[in-house]
């Protein structure tokens, strides 16, 4: 059924640019869903109204659900400390290996962009290599990673084979030792 919505939407007119995302071309520009690529890129967002979440400066923050809650947190007279707010109900910190298990799971979603070499080591100061390369050889070896060059850069990023088994993928770059720690 994937393959088969693969091909029907590219014959529409429509570019994939995320494993279950596709968007229209406008003037040679993608019209994708610029508040979907911002988790995909691990960027911040805010969280506003009854349950929602966001994430930034490396807290993510989940405000409170239910309608009457949320109006009595939000009557009350009270400053609270960047990222928190009167609505947020849960506050997680994120430490450094969560982000970097999270940008890999996100950022290999995304099927053209995948993950920068250069951009990893600019916000975590460390290279991919460093992080996974024996789950990067394995992976690549069994024809579900690639390196590709862009823009003067090396982008990892799934192959069309590694489309329909992602979570696979995934799981490979999560729940290991931290190399940072050694």
């Amino acid at each position: 059924m994937y393959g088969l919505a693969r091909a029907m939407l590219g014959a529409a007119g429509y570019s994939q640019y995320e494993i279950s995302n596709w968007a229209r071309m406008r003037d040679g520009k993608s019209l994708a869903s610029q508040h979907n690529l911002q988790y995909w890129r691990g960027l911040p967002y805010f969280g506003f109204g009854v349950g929602a979440h966001g994430y930034a400066v490396g807290v993510r923050t989940v405000n409170v659900s239910g309608v009457d809650k949320y109006i009595l947190r939000m009557r009350k007279d009270e400053a609270l400390p960047y990222p928190a707010g009167k609505s947020v109900g849960v506050i997680t910190r994120i430490d450094i290996w969560t982000a970097i298990e999270e940008h890999m799971m996100m950022g290999l979603r995304l099927v053209d962009e995948g993950v920068s070499e250069n951009q990893f080591r600019e916000r975590f100061g460390v290279s991919l290599e460093r992080c996974f390369g024996p789950q990067i050889q394995k992976l690549m070896q069994q024809g579900l990673l690639e390196y590709v060059k862009q823009r003067g850069d090396y982008v990892l990023r799934l192959t069309p084979a590694a489309y329909f088994i992602s979570n696979r993928v995934f799981t490979e770059f999560v729940g290991n030792p931290n190399p940072l720690d050694q």
